[in-house]
């Protein structure tokens, strides 16, 4: 199915560095859409430093072409495994596919 790529540029704003940080992508529906990395893993974020990183996303149902509403979302969360919570989270917004 059509792909999209999801680029993500992470800037530590605190004071401190945050160490063994993850970024997590989750794609919904899970079913209609495959990522190419669910995960990546940055061994600290430095204050100040700009860090990027992107995945692909590739669309797997062909029911969701031509849909009058978006076709779907992928959920990015920025995750420190010294908390419960995530350090923030963002919604990103599938464009409807067209398969051809």
């Amino acid at each position: 199915g059509p792909g999209f790529k999801i680029v993500v540029r992470l800037v530590n704003v605190g004071t401190r560095a945050l160490n063994d940080v993850s970024l997590l992508f989750v794609a919904e529906p899970r079913d209609a859409y495959a990522l190419h990395k669910g995960q990546k893993h940055f061994a600290s974020l430095l204050p100040g430093v700009l860090r990027t990183c992107e995945t692909g996303v590739t669309c797997l149902d062909q029911s969701l072409a031509g849909a009058a509403s978006d076709a779907g979302l992928v959920r990015v969360y920025v995750c420190d495994p010294l908390s419960a919570n995530p350090v923030v989270s963002a919604v990103v917004r599938v464009p409807v596919p067209e398969f051809l």
